[in-house]
């Protein structure tokens, strides 16, 4: 099933996903990416409410992030902050 983050913060995400999510749902979220190498980033989430827009879109709050996920996500913010 694919799914992708549309927006991220340090704490927060917006998730879309083709399945269905309710509110107060607990999603683990695993990334891969050349970047990592063979490691694959997981971290666990926790649904709050459907977020208006196109598609399926969630708002995630981040509820365990080990530490390479929070350096990955603070490396994304603080690029977006740069454009």
């Amino acid at each position: 099933m694919q799914k992708a983050l549309a927006g991220v913060s340090r704490r927060r995400g917006v998730l879309e996903t083709q399945r269905p999510l309710q509110p107060y749902d607990n999603s683990m979220l695993r990334f891969t990416s050349a970047e990592f190498g063979s490691q694959a980033l997981e971290f666990y989430a926790k649904v709050i409410c459907m977020v208006d827009g196109p598609g399926a879109r969630y708002l995630l709050h981040f509820t365990s992030i080990p530490p390479i996920v929070r350096t990955w996500l603070e490396q994304l913010t603080t690029s977006a902050k740069r454009l």
